[in-house]
Formats: C-alpha cells, sequence, structure tokens
C-alpha cells in the first residue's frame, strides 16, 4: 500500500468517473468509507442508478463541487498500484432454471403467492404491480423457474434481490449491487398476426 495525499478536487473528479465500489478497492478502504470520507469533505457522489443510466446513454448532469464546509482540503489516502477495478464481462453469465419451485428463492415464493391473486389484463396475462411481472397462466410456472434462476445468480455474485414497495403500493423488483437498486421486470412478449378479413366479415362490416 502508498500512502498519497489526495485533494478534495481530485477526489470529486474521480467518484464521477468510477463508481464508488471499484474506486474503494483501489484505495484499499470499503465504499461505505470511502462515501463517509466524501460526505465529510462536502464532496457530492452519483445517486442510484446513476451509472446504470449513464450506461443507458442517457446524457446526464454531474453536481457542482460545493465550497469546502471546513479548513482540510485534503484527505490522505492508501492506494493499492496493484488492485485493478472489474471489468464487465464480455457476455452475460449462464443462468441455471431449476426443474422445481420447491428450493425457491423468497421473492419467488412471494410473487408466485401474487400470482394466483393476480388480475388478466386485456391479453389475458397476469399482471402483477404494475409491470414488475406479467405472464399467462400456461407459462407463468416456467415464468417462476426462469426468475428462481435469475434471483440465485445475482445472489451468488454477491448481490441481493428484493421486492421494494412503492409509491402505489405495489412491488418492484430489484437487484441490490452494493447500494445500487437497479430495476428489472419479467415480461411475456406476445406476437400479433394479421388476420386477412374473410368474405363473411367484410359482408358483415358493410
Amino acid at each position: 500500500m502508498t500512502r498519497v495525499s489526495v485533494t478534495r478536487e481530485e477526489l470529486y473528479e474521480q467518484v464521477w468517473k468510477t463508481p464508488l465500489v471499484r474506486l474503494a478497492l483501489q484505495y484499499g478502504v470499503s465504499n461505505v468509507a470511502l462515501g463517509k470520507t466524501c460526505r465529510r469533505l462536502n464532496i457530492p457522489t452519483p445517486g442510484r442508478g446513476y451509472w446504470a443510466r449513464l450506461a443507458a446513454g442517457e446524457k446526464l448532469k454531474r453536481p457542482p463541487l460545493p465550497k469546502a464546509s471546513n479548513q482540510q482540503a485534503w484527505v490522505r489516502l492508501e492506494q493499492d498500484p496493484t488492485a485493478k477495478p472489474v471489468e464487465p464481462q464480455a457476455q452475460a453469465p449462464d443462468v441455471s432454471v431449476p426443474a422445481t419451485l420447491e428450493d425457491a428463492h423468497a421473492v419467488v415464493r412471494k410473487l408466485a403467492k401474487l400470482l394466483a391473486k393476480a388480475s388478466v389484463d386485456q391479453h389475458e396475462r397476469l399482471v402483477v404491480s404494475g409491470d414488475c411481472i406479467v405472464v399467462t397462466v400456461e407459462t407463468h410456472k416456467r415464468a417462476l423457474l426462469v426468475l428462481d434462476g435469475i434471483c440465485k445468480a445475482i445472489e451468488t455474485r454477491g448481490h441481493r434481490v428484493e421486492l421494494v414497495p412503492t409509491e402505489t403500493k405495489g412491488f418492484k423488483l430489484v437487484a441490490n449491487a452494493s447500494g445500487e437498486l437497479i430495476s428489472f421486470a419479467l415480461s411475456e412478449r406476445l406476437e400479433r398476426t394479421e388476420h386477412p378479413q374473410t368474405n363473411s366479415e367484410l359482408r358483415c362490416i358493410r
């Protein structure tokens, strides 16, 4: 480890170029500790969903660095020159879909109960909490098995899957990755087929 002095301005630039989890790794501290350091130095940091929205192509503005609230304009941190940020995988990891729901994830068990009481939309699909999960009756068990595999794959990578209450008294599915909440949903896509009108149908229209 190498002890380095970092100014507020330098740390401000770093936290808006590199996610806090990766930056903390390079400094040999936890992301919680680095977050506390930023708050102590009055350095704004990206909020939840910032990096996901940025990756999706949104143009986001970062807040300016305010004036220092105290006399300290720098901080001394330990830097690990051998630490490397975790690079995103070139392709999505494989997800193993279980054969049964006997040992299902807690979130999947709750959604299964909600599906049993769910209403049906105009396309005859079961709908839970807006668009949290939208599937037909015929495929809802398969959908739960797929979701179970996804939830378990996320948690084996050190993250959590949760059902978070919404303002409309519903729920949304989120992956909690080191405090970063990433919403996702499971929806069955329906294929629409054009139906040419028959002569009898055309006569009825006339």
